[in-house]
């Protein structure tokens, strides 16, 4: 028996090596492999699209997350993730950690531009509400595109064309606005053109600002200051054959029923224009649409025939032909699309003012906004910028409340200091003269024992708290002192004083 115990780890062994044998001769030799091993990095190489973690670079920004890696951990995982029967069966050790968590690649977009005209240092009210509306704007889209993994949207630069004296001393509150607003510029290419209006001179100061700069931008809306902004305007969509949107004012009233409409086509025919437009040609527009010259949107290259077009026939008019005319003249004649075949750039479309998502509200008899105070096209939809909501008191209340400002920026001292303090001696004095004779009724009170024992307790808690307590006035201050938004400052009592008598 002991000699079979002392052999049996030999015949254990025995067996053991028999059973190897028996398995390598039915499944061959066992060969490592790991998720480091050469072949796995080759077969990499070899399909890329069969492995889970993937990621093709992103050409084009997308409204939801571009990730798709099934093997990262639940923790880097979307909220809104879902496995996909493709990648069920992969596995995180199959993969390494470095290739599933490369990043969305995002393309360089070029900058778009938003192009405006002013003339002098008014209008710095409205520039405040078109910079801040805009910069909101644009600002919540970004942090909706940050919040769902999405490429950022191109950034837009503002370019105000302003005389090139003007540019070379800018106001102290045009100075402002720019540190305000990093993607604001006064750019000096207006031109000084004697006797004529800065509407008519701006489009020789876009198209020369375009012609050198067009390259440099993917799309560029050029539009009038009284503008707020709701949403990026950028994000307006033009069908694949188009390039340029016109937007036309409200349908109810033609350019025939708008006696200041009349008035702008009969000077284009008058004899100071040579009559430039044929009342032909007029009689042709009276039942068609108004179309404003306010706001127009396109292609950089789009833009740029535009723009070359209003300025030399308007310099053809003698600039006796209202803008909006000439706006309006070369839509529905044809001219501006033969510019633009020429130059071999995608055609304009009239975006009916129902359902323009860039409204001019001018003329409109109603207009309806959201509960947050969004101003919608008759379809509904907010719209991305609203073009003379001032000519709507209430519309106008609503903005002034969320983007206006409260007093007029790039003055110095326009901000109060607070108020010194005084301690007012009139109001010790009193509360002395109060205490004063409280203790001389106690002193000539008739008491009890019991009561003069418990006055003694009392006295004597006074003694430790009776110290007077200072009290302070204002100095300068009255009811108007902070009366209204512009002064900058805010008064919890009418008459900016303490009132100790309420605490």
């Amino acid at each position: 028996m002991m000699f079979f115990l002392s052999r049996l780890p030999s015949y254990v062994g025995i067996t053991v090596l028999f059973i190897s044998l028996i398995y390598l001769y039915q499944h061959g030799t066992i060969t490592h492999s790991s998720p480091d091993s050469k072949d796995f990095w080759e077969s990499l190489k070899q399909k890329p699209e069969n492995h889970s973690g993937h990621v093709k670079p992103q050409h084009q920004p997308q409204t939801t997350s571009n990730f798709d890696i099934s093997t990262a951990s639940d923790i880097s995982r979307p909220p809104n993730y879902t496995k996909s029967a493709t990648h069920a069966t992969t596995t995180a050790a199959e993969v390494p950690t470095a290739l599933a968590q490369t990043p969305t690649v995002c393309p360089e977009l070029k900058p778009n531009l938003i192009l405006s005209a002013i003339d002098g240092s008014r209008w710095q009210d409205q520039i405040f509400i078109f910079m801040q509306s805009l910069e909101v704007a644009i600002s919540e889209e970004a942090l909706q595109r940050q919040r769902s993994n999405s490429c950022p949207t191109a950034p837009v630069q503002v370019k105000i064309i302003v005389p090139q004296t003007l540019a070379k001393d800018l106001p102290a509150g045009f100075n402002a606005l720019m540190k305000r607003y990093p993607s604001l510029d006064f750019v000096g290419v207006l031109p000084d053109i004697e006797d004529v209006a800065v509407v008519l001179r701006r489009f020789q100061g876009w198209s020369d600002f375009l012609n050198v700069h067009a390259k440099n931008y993917e799309r560029v809306l050029a539009c009038d200051l009284d503008v707020v902004f709701q949403r990026n305007p950028f994000g307006m969509q033009m069908k694949p054959d188009i390039e340029l949107l016109y937007f036309a004012e409200w349908r109810g009233i033609k350019i025939g029923q708008c006696s200041v409409h009349v008035a702008w086509f009969n000077q284009c025919a008058s004899p100071q224009t040579d009559s430039f437009i044929s009342h032909t040609h007029i009689s042709d527009y009276m039942h068609k649409d108004r179309i404003c010259a306010g706001s127009v949107y396109g292609t950089a290259r789009a833009m740029k025939v535009y723009m070359s077009t209003m300025a030399s026939q308007l310099k053809v008019s003698k600039y006796h032909c209202n803008d909006q005319a000439m706006h309006i003249h070369i839509y529905y004649s044809e001219l501006l699309d033969k510019e633009l075949r020429s130059n071999g750039v995608g055609k304009t479309e009239l975006v009916p003012n129902d359902e323009a998502l860039f409204g001019s509200v001018g003329t409109t008899p109603m207009v309806a906004f959201n509960e947050w105070g969004e101003m919608l096209n008759e379809k509904g939809e907010v719209q991305v910028g609203v073009h003379q909501y001032k000519t709507h008191s209430l519309l106008s209340d609503i903005v002034w409340r969320r983007f206006g400002w409260l007093a007029e920026v790039g003055l110095n001292g326009s901000i109060p200091s607070v108020a010194p303090l005084v301690e007012n001696v009139k109001a010790q004095q009193k509360l002395g003269i109060e205490r004063h004779g409280e203790q001389h009724l106690d002193n000539e009170s008739d008491h009890t024992e019991s009561e003069f024992d418990l006055r003694q307790t009392r006295d004597e808690k006074k003694g430790a708290e009776d110290l007077p307590y200072k009290q302070y006035l204002l100095l300068n201050v009255s009811e108007v002192t902070c009366g209204t938004h512009a002064s900058l400052c805010s008064c919890k009592y009418e008459d900016c004083q303490v009132h100790y008598e309420l605490y």
